[in-house]
């Protein structure tokens, strides 16, 4: 697979931008192929309750083999995988420059990636499905105390010279 992986996403800044990063950081070269922002709630009970949504993404998403997956999205040879998670740790596994975490940092990674999604689908549900708003600053504060045990005063998580998915994603988060 000599070819650039694409990383189909949409024309706004969520879930995408990690992968972005860790592509930019692991100095792998990306093909980055953008849909006008379209959603029909944030959570999977919300979209089942609206329909089925056509967009440019969802029609995308079919042409590629993947109807009814969400975006971030990667087609790569025979590889077609979608969700946040295993688009970026793809990327990293590929990123030449990318640092070789062991398991237990790569635990912390996921750890951080995880917690991520948790606040991005609670902001989502705010902004797409009239979440309760007071729940987000909360939900921060609880998150970013746990974390912050692990971010140094000076450098990154893992002690590397350059950031793994646990920085990138404290980046994006706040």
């Amino acid at each position: 697979m000599a070819s650039k992986p694409p990383l189909h996403y949409f024309d706004v800044n969520g879930r995408g931008e990690v992968s972005k990063m860790v592509a930019a950081v692991g100095g792998l070269d990306i093909d980055i192929v953008e849909y006008p922002f379209k959603a029909n709630g944030a959570s999977a009970a919300d979209k089942l309750k609206a329909g089925k949504l056509e967009s440019e993404h969802t029609k995308a998403a079919t042409a590629m083999g993947m109807e009814g997956c969400g975006l971030p999205i990667i087609v790569h040879g025979d590889l077609k995988i979608n969700q946040s998670f295993a688009c970026a740790n793809y990327f990293a596994n590929l990123g030449p420059k990318y640092p070789k975490v062991t398991p237990s940092q790569r635990a912390v990674d996921d750890m951080f990636q995880g917690a991520l999604e948790d606040c991005m689908g609670l902001a989502a549900g705010v902004i797409l499905s009239g979440g309760d708003a007071a729940l987000v600053p909360k939900a921060m504060s609880k998150i970013l105390t746990h974390l912050s045990k692990y971010i140094p005063e000076e450098g990154f998580v893992h002690g590397y010279d350059t950031p793994t998915i646990a920085d990138i994603c404290i980046v994006v988060l706040t």
